[in-house]
């Protein structure tokens, strides 16, 4: 009995004495002294008892892989700062186990949790100064390896319903320009349903409230460029003004441009005759006065007979289609006339006709005649318009007996369309 006893007692012994030896190994003594920051004794310890030991440095490395794996996931919940992790790489990169050490991959770990927390701050950050659209980049960044990924989902719907109320808050303070483009941002962004019915709403109300407002304003005024102008006001700002939803807009602004004053000789005439010539050789007036545009002008032919007998013989004719309200234009005595030496006995004549009907019938010009004569006339709901120009001075400066010369007493100059 006392020889199973003493065997058992023994046995007792040497299990405790193992235990006490892993417990008091060099290995599990170093890494007891990284945890309590005395990593000049631990260096100690490591270099005269485990470098050169295999089993011994592998079991280090292990552990001491364990501890910084720990202390990664302290940080990671809250209980370990940044200078915390730093100055335990700082410190452990001063000794010599450090050459055993193959730190790359605690690092990247480090600064994927370090960048991931600070993604999540600066996002949280911009949640309170309104800055959805990028705290939602931020709120992207977050690790899955960080804490924060447990929240990163119900963030980012919350931040989505933020701007979509942001939105209808810009447009209730009348500011489409920028619900639009923040929307505009938003579908590149997630391309989502919400998103791009609020964003197609909204550019519809504006569409529809600035042709209203251009249609209110045109009706008062008359004024086209004004019209155009109002409708081009709701580009300004916009980053994607070519979005097919502002093709209303545009064809708007090509109705208005209709309304810009045209040259009458920008249509083609559908009557014509030879005793009416329409160009530059008379554009100068009595004054020196030159005039860009083209004018009108009564003409003749060499022979004495070669002259209009007629209003019909002495007019041109345009096809209007009911599209104008205004013809305007001005008379003045060419410069030529003043070398007339004869007086002159027949009247000149300029009338204007809609549709048959007299609708103007200039003064008469005279070698008393210096001022232009500025004109307008209504022209609303004619279809034909006609133009009739008589009165030329006759010289035969050609000298040949038979052969005459005919200049016009007056000429008619910047004849223009309004609608």
């Amino acid at each position: 009995e006392l020889l199973i006893l003493g065997g058992c007692v023994s046995a007792i012994i040497v299990i405790v004495l193992a235990i006490a030896t892993a417990l008091f190994s060099s290995q599990n003594h170093a890494i007891q002294l990284i945890r309590d920051q005395k990593f000049a004794e631990a260096a100690e310890v490591y270099t005269s008892d485990i470098r050169n030991n295999t089993e011994k440095r592998d079991e280090f490395k292990e552990q001491l892989d364990v501890y910084i794996g720990s202390l990664i996931d302290e940080y990671n919940q809250g209980e370990k700062t940044d200078s915390d992790i730093m100055g335990f790489f700082e410190n452990i990169q001063k000794y010599d186990f450090y050459a055993d050490l193959n730190l790359v991959e605690y690092h990247s770990t480090y600064y994927l949790i370090a960048d991931s927390k600070e993604a999540f701050k600066k996002a949280e950050e911009l949640m309170k100064s309104k800055g959805y659209l990028e705290a939602i980049t931020y709120y992207e960044q977050i690790s899955q390896r960080d804490t924060n990924n447990s929240v990163k989902d119900s963030k980012i719907e919350v931040a989505k319903e933020k701007l979509l109320k942001q939105a209808e808050n810009f447009v209730k303070n009348g500011d489409y320009t920028s619900a639009i483009n923040l929307l505009n941002k938003c579908i590149d962004k997630f391309n989502e349903k919400e998103f791009s019915e609020a964003y197609n709403n909204y550019i519809a109300e504006l569409v529809n409230n600035t042709i209203a407002s251009t249609e209110a304003l045109f009706s008062q005024e008359k004024d086209y460029t004004k019209a155009i102008e109002n409708l081009k006001k709701i580009f300004v700002g916009l980053d994607y003004p070519q979005d097919p939803a502002f093709e209303p807009i545009y064809d708007e602004i090509e109705k208005y441009s209709e309304y810009q004053p045209k040259p009458l000789t920008s249509l083609e005439p559908i009557k014509e005759s030879n005793y009416v010539a329409c160009n530059n050789t008379f554009n100068k007036d009595v004054n020196e006065t030159v005039y860009s545009n083209d004018c009108f002008y009564p003409t003749g032919g060499t022979l004495a007979s070669a002259i209009a007998d007629d209003e019909d013989e002495a007019s041109v004719s345009y096809y209007l289609n009911a599209q104008y309200t205004e013809l305007t234009g001005t008379i003045f005595r060419p410069y030529k006339s003043l070398s007339c030496e004869n007086a002159w006995e027949n009247p000149t004549v300029f009338k204007i006709y809609g549709d048959g009907v007299l609708l103007y019938e200039g003064p008469n010009i005279t070698q008393s005649t210096f001022d232009p004569i500025d004109f307008s006339v209504d022209v609303t709901g004619v279809r034909e318009l006609k133009i009739v120009l008589m009165g030329v001075w006759t010289t035969n400066d050609s000298g040949w007996p038979g052969v005459y010369s005919r200049y016009p007493k007056l000429s008619v100059t910047n004849l223009t369309l309004k609608k």
